[in-house]
């Protein structure tokens, strides 16, 4: 046994057994790690493809999300998915746990929580441990613009709008005006006619685009850009029109994907062009922003008056969002009365219109789907004074109902507009009291309303454009 204890020849044995143990124990700890990271990598995936796809298709039911876990080749009674779908703001200025708001509609986001799915003792299955987390959301954008007018008499009146812009004495027909719509020019030849027509010597497009030119060679260019199929109201058009406007900037009418105080034409250098916007960006560029505008500061007021607004566009131009907004009229008259200690504006509107893009939908093959609410008023009245009494009186002479229309990519390629109205109707308050007005007088204004619609005279209209869309991809923002 003494010699047992002092035999030092096996000593190195018990050494490696222990090493190999403690070896084997931590190889077993970096596999079992190194599974569980691939694992969760793998949950993670699957949720932020969930979600991908929820937002792509706008689907953010749970049996959505389990035939995407299916088409993976996983078990789909194995998993419980939450979406929870909301709105998702891209502003850096906010903190980034604030940009996606659940629940706050129009939709364009969704947040994925991921669960386990596991047999309970009832042999019903359970939700378990929150396995990943994902958030994805979608940005389509479209671009629109609404415009008004205080009275329309029978159809064909935006005809005769567009001759008054253009100075066209003669008469253009609605046919005429259908015409001009649909016909296409590309936007290439225009601008080598433009070049002939105007004789300048430019380098480059961008030279061009940069350019001032009459406008009624702008239309000569269109009539010499255009086919042997175009309206002789085009022709006409040219040989009288705007003889005596402002020279506008070639870049203010073709430029691209852009809208901003007055229509413009979307789409790349090469694409094709409608003939009418051409014209019509040409007019409204030629006449400035308003027809009138005047501007006076005296000693007891300043009055401020503008006639005859074009068709605008939300602040966001061209990449405008579910939920954005463009309002217009055609008479914005603003008096500030400086009496005593504090002032008195006095607001009186007319032909107001506004527009509001709610959802957008997009389909196979860039088909797309914009709903729209729009309301118009034929006047309106508002008196405001600094102090306590705030607003002292308001009063609008429409119905401030709220008209619903779904325009498509119909609506952008012939680019016609939708044209509503809301109806006459009175909403009074003074000082902040609503006043039972239109319990009074709505049945008289409905009763005059129709009769005025059956004479032919439409009061407070809106035409609404859809120049563009676009169809954004998913992404994920958590």
């Amino acid at each position: 046994m003494k010699g047992f204890v002092h035999n030092e020849s096996g000593a190195i044995a018990p050494f490696f057994a222990l090493t190999m143990g403690v070896l084997a124990l931590l190889t077993s700890l970096v596999v079992h790690a190194g599974l569980t990271f691939l694992e969760d990598r793998r949950m993670q995936a699957l949720a932020d493809l969930i979600a991908l796809v929820a937002v792509r298709d706008q689907d953010y039911s749970a049996d959505h999300a389990l035939s995407v876990i299916e088409d993976q080749g996983l078990m789909p009674h194995a998993f419980a998915p939450i979406l929870t779908p909301g709105h998702y703001t891209a502003d850096a200025g906010l903190d980034p746990f604030d940009r996606f708001q659940p629940g706050q509609r129009p939709f364009n986001a969704v947040r994925v929580d991921l669960h386990a799915r596991i047999p309970g003792e009832d042999g019903r299955y359970e939700v378990s441990r929150l396995l990943a987390e994902a958030a994805a959301a979608r940005r389509d954008t479209a671009s629109f613009a609404v415009g008004s007018r205080l009275v329309r008499v029978e159809g064909g009146l935006s005809g005769d709008l567009l001759a008054a812009l253009t100075g066209y004495d003669g008469r253009i027909t609605a046919m005429d005006y259908r015409a001009l719509a649909e016909m296409r020019i590309d936007s290439l030849d225009f601008l080598n006619a433009l070049i002939g027509e105007s004789r300048i010597r430019v380098l480059t497009y961008d030279d061009l685009l940069d350019t001032h030119v009459p406008p009624d060679t702008v239309l000569h260019a269109v009539a010499a850009a255009a086919t042997e199929t175009a309206p002789a109201v085009l022709d006409r058009l040219a040989g009288g029109a705007l003889r005596r406007a402002r020279h506008v900037r070639v870049g203010d009418i073709v430029e691209a994907g852009a809208i901003g105080s007055h229509p413009v034409l979307d789409g790349p250098l090469g694409a094709e062009l409608s003939a009418l916007d051409l014209i019509e960006a040409t007019a409204l560029a030629a006449n400035g922003d308003h027809q009138l505008a005047l501007d006076l500061d005296a000693t007891l007021a300043a009055v401020r008056l503008a006639i005859g607004e074009h068709p605008q566009s939300p602040p966001v131009g061209a990449a405008s969002l579910p939920g954005a907004r463009a309002e217009t009229r055609q008479l914005d008259l603003l008096t500030q009365l400086r009496v005593g200690l504090s002032n008195a504006d006095v607001r009186v509107q007319a032909a107001t219109a506004e527009a509001e893009l709610t959802r957008l939908r997009c389909g196979p093959g860039g088909r797309v789907r914009a709903d729209f609410d729009v309301t118009t008023s034929p006047a309106r009245l508002v008196i405001e004074t600094g102090g306590l009494l705030g607003q002292v009186l308001a009063l609008d002479l429409g119905s401030g109902e709220r008209r619903r229309v779904t325009m498509t990519h119909a609506h952008i390629n012939n680019g016609s507009p939708e044209t509503l109205r809301s109806g006459l109707g009175a909403d009074a308050s003074l000082l902040g009291l609503s006043l039972p007005l239109g319990a009074l007088t709505d049945p008289l204004l409905t009763e005059i309303d129709q009769l005025v619609e059956n004479l032919g005279a439409h009061i407070a209209e809106a035409d609404l454009f859809l120049r563009g869309a676009s169809c954004g991809r998913p992404f994920l923002i958590e």
